[in-house]
């Protein structure tokens, strides 16, 4: 029992003493992660179109009859 703690509190010091290295990297306006690069502006695209997802879901479960309506769901910020 004792072994499994001290293995156990070892590995612990590891985890929080020893750096990583980064799972990221910017280069200029380009995020690279592990084998996926994407730029600011792309990123930005991803993100209005899964807002605009959310409002629709969103309306399907408020049972709004139309997309018109859906100036009375309140704003996504």
């Amino acid at each position: 029992m004792d072994w499994i703690f001290n293995t156990w509190l070892y590995g612990l010091r590891i985890q929080y003493t020893m750096t990583a290295s980064p799972a990221s990297d910017w280069l200029n306006d380009q995020l690279s992660y592990q084998q996926i690069c994407i730029t600011i502006n792309g990123l930005s695209d991803i993100v209005y179109v899964l807002v605009n997802k959310v409002r629709v879901v969103l309306g399907q479960l408020l049972m709004l009859k139309d997309d018109g309506d859906l100036t009375s769901v309140p704003a996504i910020i």
